[in-house]
């Protein structure tokens, strides 16, 4: 019997990540196959056809209309990749700015 394989990716975390691996390294590597690099580290005990995969991430409305539509392109991308995304959503925040210069 072969082994069923799940991944669960923390999109948002990771795209920040990889835009630091880009700026270091002068690598163009967002557009990253998760399937691809998922099955890459199978056996061949495993069963690549039935490996799942999740990806959370949520659009960055804040940033703007141009970044939230490359965002659905990737991400309709990797749903034709057979997989799984979950869309959650930012929290607000309210950031209160401290006038106190003896707490800084």
């Amino acid at each position: 019997m072969k082994n069923r394989i799940l991944a669960l990716i923390d999109g948002f975390n990771y795209y920040h990540k990889i835009n630091i691996y880009q700026r270091k390294f002068k690598s163009p590597i967002k557009w990253i196959n998760y399937r691809t690099l998922i099955e890459s580290f199978l056996n061949d005990t495993d069963d690549k056809t039935n490996a799942e995969i999740i990806h959370f991430s949520a659009l960055a409305k804040y940033i703007g209309i141009a970044s939230v539509q490359r965002h659905k392109t990737y991400l309709f991308a990797l749903n034709f990749l057979n997989i799984e995304i979950i869309l959650g959503n930012f929290k607000y925040k309210s950031i209160t700015k401290c006038n106190n210069k003896e707490n800084i």
